[in-house]
Protein backbone atom coordinates (compact mmCIF):
# COMPACT_ATOMS: atom_id res chain seq x y z
CA UNK A 1 0.00 0.00 0.00
CA UNK A 2 1.62 3.51 -0.65
CA UNK A 3 2.35 5.54 2.15
CA UNK A 4 -0.45 8.28 0.96
CA UNK A 5 -3.32 5.83 1.11
CA UNK A 6 -2.05 4.40 4.38
CA UNK A 7 -2.98 8.15 5.60
CA UNK A 8 -5.90 8.41 4.01
CA UNK A 9 -9.05 7.70 6.43
CA UNK A 10 -10.66 5.81 3.26
CA UNK A 11 -8.95 3.87 0.22
CA UNK A 12 -10.32 3.45 -3.13
CA UNK A 13 -11.48 0.46 -4.67
CA UNK A 14 -8.88 -0.40 -7.70
CA UNK A 15 -8.94 -3.53 -9.11
CA UNK A 16 -5.44 -3.31 -10.34
CA UNK A 17 -3.68 -2.29 -7.22
CA UNK A 18 -5.74 -5.12 -5.70
CA UNK A 19 -7.89 -3.29 -3.47
CA UNK A 20 -11.46 -4.43 -3.40
CA UNK A 21 -14.82 -5.37 -1.50
CA UNK A 22 -16.85 -8.52 -1.41
CA UNK A 23 -20.19 -7.82 -2.25
CA UNK A 24 -21.24 -10.72 0.38
CA UNK A 25 -18.60 -9.31 3.04
CA UNK A 26 -20.24 -5.31 2.53
CA UNK A 27 -23.77 -6.93 2.34
CA UNK A 28 -23.09 -8.71 5.73
CA UNK A 29 -21.84 -5.60 7.39
CA UNK A 30 -24.42 -3.33 6.45
CA UNK A 31 -27.06 -5.85 7.38
CA UNK A 32 -25.20 -6.03 10.67
CA UNK A 33 -25.43 -2.19 11.18
CA UNK A 34 -28.89 -2.07 10.26
CA UNK A 35 -30.46 -4.57 12.48
CA UNK A 36 -28.44 -2.81 15.58
CA UNK A 37 -30.64 0.63 14.40
CA UNK A 38 -34.04 -1.57 13.96
CA UNK A 39 -33.29 -3.06 17.26
CA UNK A 40 -32.85 0.40 18.69
CA UNK A 41 -36.15 1.94 16.62
CA UNK A 42 -37.96 -0.94 16.17
CA UNK A 43 -38.47 -2.87 20.03
CA UNK A 44 -42.37 -3.37 19.23
CA UNK A 45 -41.57 -5.76 16.61
CA UNK A 46 -41.12 -9.12 16.91
CA UNK A 47 -37.15 -10.74 16.33
CA UNK A 48 -38.50 -12.17 12.61
CA UNK A 49 -39.54 -8.69 11.38
CA UNK A 50 -36.95 -6.69 12.49
CA UNK A 51 -34.51 -9.28 10.86
CA UNK A 52 -36.55 -9.15 7.76
CA UNK A 53 -36.14 -5.19 8.24
CA UNK A 54 -32.83 -5.18 8.70
CA UNK A 55 -31.97 -7.40 5.97
CA UNK A 56 -34.25 -5.69 3.40
CA UNK A 57 -33.00 -1.44 3.71
CA UNK A 58 -29.59 -2.19 2.96
CA UNK A 59 -30.34 -4.28 -0.01
CA UNK A 60 -32.72 -1.74 -1.51
CA UNK A 61 -30.56 0.92 -0.73
CA UNK A 62 -27.68 -1.02 -2.55
CA UNK A 63 -29.45 -1.62 -5.70
CA UNK A 64 -30.93 2.17 -5.61
CA UNK A 65 -27.46 3.74 -5.82
CA UNK A 66 -26.34 1.69 -9.06
CA UNK A 67 -29.43 2.47 -10.37
CA UNK A 68 -28.37 6.17 -9.73
CA UNK A 69 -25.33 5.78 -12.04
CA UNK A 70 -26.58 3.04 -14.27
CA UNK A 71 -30.69 4.20 -15.13
CA UNK A 72 -31.12 1.68 -18.06
CA UNK A 73 -30.52 -1.29 -15.84
CA UNK A 74 -32.12 -3.88 -14.31
CA UNK A 75 -31.19 -4.89 -11.30
CA UNK A 76 -31.82 -8.56 -10.42
CA UNK A 77 -33.11 -9.52 -7.59
CA UNK A 78 -31.60 -12.33 -5.77
CA UNK A 79 -32.75 -14.63 -2.79
CA UNK A 80 -31.22 -12.40 0.04
CA UNK A 81 -33.27 -9.36 -0.89
CA UNK A 82 -36.87 -11.41 -0.89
Amino acid sequence: MAEEDRDSPYILVSGRKGFGVKADDLIDKLIAAARAEVDARQTGRDEAERQLIAEQMPLARCATSLLKFTRNSVIASTSRMH
